[in-house]
């Protein structure tokens, strides 16, 4: 898992080796542990641990955090109590006076102290002096769809801290918010649209976070089956989605696989999905041998880095396996278990660095208890279809329909290209050879050779084209990229197909040359949706 604070030693000289690389890796994480430990000493002594057993100790660890709740990240803690059963009501009160702070200060950053909210008075300012067409522009505004952010010392955390909202509210019934919330999926619909789904840590973190609120689950579902559904398509070149392309200091490029990867796309199908699909038999075997002997599975960074062992990572792969079941998963996560509880911090925590350690505590707790099979965790394990836990008005529910729509995401990298390289920062930079084939191949196996065809032909007419535009060529291509990874899909959803199919058709039948293509490939994605 690449972290960010990691990267700082891809500056030193080439003469420093690997094992002083990790040396140096290892020591950056026990002072920041260590520094962490000493802040929440001064609220916890260490004689209040005396005698608990690891889980009491992460509980009475929690407590504090819950009781002195400093950031939004912390507010897991809350999340944690709730959904074992005790009454939060006394800590959420404590939070809803600094979620209304965090809001006025979101909106008078942006629009002035004057600002006002269209539906209501979020600033304490008079009702009556509300400037409509300020407040309409502050109601619509794409950057004005959060108001709560994430602690510096803890980079990963912001892919992590929407979820701990999402989770939040709904746990600890909070109300009063709900326009954030129908804001927040009207924005990430829109970015998912406009931007596509990047490939990385980030996005998968992220899909793997929001996976774990039944209410985010609920309200973001189209969007996140769509950042799932590009997330399960390889790299190019590569013949796994748990695979990657890392190029280091000297633009040589390596093949790292990523466990959490693995792990979080099982998680998510079968949270947004239910029954396992016919794939995830590979997948689990696969993960299942990812597991480390002393029952850990690694955090893999690219050279020289190196490898080690990941409370995250392990966590995460509990998570999936626990879900899904298969045969010999139950010694599997009673090893995890075992090494996770080895590797408690002295103060109660578990700790990983750039990561929460609130986060990451709740997130083993609740691993602790899938792997044991005990009731109580922060997510509805029991049902394909999850529901709020808290109240919910019918006004609300008819908002958050016209918010979210089902729609598609444009994988990043051209899968009708071929083999080629995309230029650009080494980081961002992606290796695009052969993942064409890998498409194609999928296709032929599933009896779809003439589609293939298709593709591959409107694909010639579009780029030889003299009559359109270089941005008009890519605008298609990418539409046609998504044709092809929904394609080779094994149940397709077939609206999509359709609508993208006639779209292309009425966009390309007056270029000279390739409205033939394009109406040979509507009629063979007709044949496929019937």
């Amino acid at each position: 898992m690449p972290r960010r604070k990691l990267r700082v030693a891809s500056e030193r000289s080439s003469k420093v080796t690997s094992k002083e690389l990790a040396i140096d890796l290892r020591r950056l994480e026990a002072d920041a542990r260590k520094a962490y430990l000493t802040h929440y000493r001064s609220f916890m002594p260490e004689t209040e641990l005396v005698g608990l057993s690891a889980i009491e100790k992460a509980e009475a660890w929690l407590r504090c955090v819950a009781l002195n709740c400093q950031s939004y990240a912390e507010q897991e803690a809350l999340v944690y109590f709730a959904s074992r059963g005790e009454s939060v009501d006394e800590m959420a009160k404590k939070i809803i006076p600094y979620w209304k702070r965090g809001e006025r200060f979101a909106i008078e950053s942006r629009y002035g102290s004057s600002a006002m909210y269209l539906e209501g008075d979020v600033t304490g300012n008079d009702k009556s002096k509300a400037n409509p067409n300020e407040a309409s522009t502050w109601f619509t505004d794409r950057v004005a769809s959060k108001f709560w952010d994430t602690p510096r010392d803890f980079g990963d955390t912001d892919m992590t801290i929407d979820a701990t909202m999402f989770r939040t509210m709904e746990w600890c019934d909070i109300g009063g918010f709900d326009d954030w919330w129908k804001r927040y999926a009207a924005n990430l619909h829109l970015e998912v649209m406009s931007s596509g789904v990047e490939r990385g840590s980030s996005s998968h973190l992220f899909l793997f976070s929001l996976c774990r609120s039944d209410y985010a689950m609920e309200l973001l579902r189209g969007d996140l089956e769509f950042i799932l559904s590009a997330l399960e398509v390889p790299e190019h070149g590569l013949r796994f989605p748990w695979q990657a392309w890392v190029f280091q200091p000297n633009r040589v490029a390596e093949v790292v696989e990523y466990p959490w990867y693995l792990a979080g796309i099982l998680f998510a199908r079968r949270r947004l999905r239910g029954a396992s699909e016919r794939s995830s038999g590979q997948y689990l075997d696969t993960l299942l041998k990812m597991q480390g002997e002393n029952g850990a599975w690694k955090v893999k960074w690219s050279a020289p880095y190196g490898e080690r062992d990941s409370v995250v990572e392990t966590a995460i792969a509990m998570h999936a396996l626990a879900l899904e079941k298969p045969r010999g998963f139950s010694l599997c996560v009673s090893n995890g278990a075992k090494w996770l509880l080895e590797n408690q911090d002295e103060g109660g925590f578990w700790y990983e660095l750039s990561m929460e350690p609130s986060f990451v505590t709740v997130l083993v707790l609740d691993a602790l208890s899938l792997a044991s099979d005990k009731p109580g965790v922060t997510f509805d394990v029991s049902a394909e279809t999850t529901e709020i836990k808290g109240r919910r008005s019918s006004e609300h529910e008819q908002e958050r329909g016209r918010v979210v729509s089902p729609t598609f995401v444009l994988p990043k990298g051209d899968v009708v290209m071929g083999d080629k390289i995309e230029t650009g920062s080494i980081q961002a930079g992606i290796l695009n050879m052969g993942r064409f084939d890998h498409v194609v191949s999928k296709l032929n196996e599933l009896d779809r050779g003439e589609l293939a065809a298709g593709i591959v032909s409107l694909k010639d007419a579009i780029l030889a084209s003299q009559s359109l535009s270089e941005k008009d060529k890519e605008e298609h291509i990418e539409i046609l990229n998504v044709v092809a990874v929904e394609a080779a899909k094994e149940q397709p959803n077939k609206t999509m197909l359709r609508v993208l199919g006639d779209g292309l058709l009425a966009a390309l039948k007056v270029a000279p040359g390739i409205a033939v293509a394009a109406t040979a490939l509507q009629r063979l994605l007709q044949v496929i949706t019937k």
